[in-house]
């Protein structure tokens, strides 16, 4: 009789700890300031990396994650644009990440999934990776005043070293590096009459694959992109990028390229004015300026 009284009274307590915690959560919840710590998140990334941002409420569905519905990266007032880029569905993992010191968030973004894991066990390293994004959704793609781009960001990896650095405003841009792959590439040229008197007509461009290995600190440094399809070749160089105003990045690049067959016979009589480019079949030239106005391509020495 003993027994079944205290496993009764067992039973209750039991009942009223979990109705406590049950409680507890949804009063966490109710109560949860996510506007206010949305705020403060995009006063932070405006003041530490001099990006303007706009994120929807915080919202803690469930004591292991926070979710958030949206968070966009604004373009500069010069831009026509609102956004650069948006992310969509993001649920910030609390348990058991946290305990292991790490912060990691998932988000969805043009038809892809973007994953991103800050470490802070190493000096707040930071690694965000992505896979199956539309490229030509983006917003900031399309600010490219020389080509549309449609296809693939088929995988992505990037990384951000100096984290504590940025945190502490010790650094205003972030360091690190970037390796991609593009897969079924469709490049639309466009305004080639500010590139070259007169203008060039050239077909749609395909590509099976473009591969691209990127270091930024205060500028962008291309170490290599592998071109694979109607153009095959290579792109090095650098991009000073100008945060206030994207179109007016200097770019310093040298591209080595041959054309295919099929793009070469549908230049015609504008294969003539690219000739003053080659090395034999091969194109190769330097290219400076900016995103606005690049300057004439200047040929190499031909070894």
């Amino acid at each position: 009789m003993l027994n079944q009284s205290l496993q009764k009274r067992v039973i209750v307590v039991i009942v009223c700890l979990l109705l406590g915690v049950v409680s507890f959560i949804l009063g966490i919840r109710h109560t949860f300031p996510g506007q206010m710590i949305a705020q403060y998140i995009e006063q932070q990334l405006a003041a530490q990396v001099s990006i303007q941002t706009k994120i929807a409420p915080l919202e803690l569905n469930h004591v292991s994650h926070v979710s958030i519905e949206n968070v966009a990266i604004l373009a500069p007032p010069s831009e026509d644009i609102t956004n650069l880029f948006v992310l969509e569905d993001l649920q910030i993992k609390l348990l058991p990440e946290l305990l292991q010191n790490k912060l990691h968030v998932q988000a969805e973004a043009y038809g892809g999934k973007i994953e991103s894991i800050l470490d802070l066990d190493m000096k707040g390293t930071l690694g965000v990776a992505a896979e199956n994004v539309s490229l030509n959704l983006i917003p900031i793609v399309n600010l490219f005043p020389y080509a549309f781009f449609k296809g693939t960001l088929k995988k992505f990896f990037g990384s951000v070293r100096n984290v504590e650095a940025l945190q502490s405003g010790k650094a205003q841009l972030p360091e690190g590096r970037i390796v991609a792959q593009l897969e079924n590439l469709q490049v639309r040229l466009k305004n080639l009459d500010q590139l070259l008197p007169g203008g060039l007509s050239v077909p749609d461009l395909l590509f099976s694959t473009i591969t691209i290995d990127v270091n930024y600190d205060k500028m962008l440094t291309i170490q290599k992109i592998e071109l694979k399809g109607a153009i095959e070749g290579s792109i090095e160089g650098q991009i000073a990028l100008n945060h206030r105003n994207l179109q007016a990045s200097k770019v310093k690049l040298h591209l080595k390229f041959a054309l295919s067959e099929e793009v070469e016979k549908a230049l015609g009589p504008m294969a003539l004015m690219l000739q003053g480019m080659q090395c034999g079949d091969v194109f190769d030239f330097d290219l400076t300026g900016t995103f606005r106005l690049l300057n004439p391509p200047k040929k190499r020495a031909c070894s």
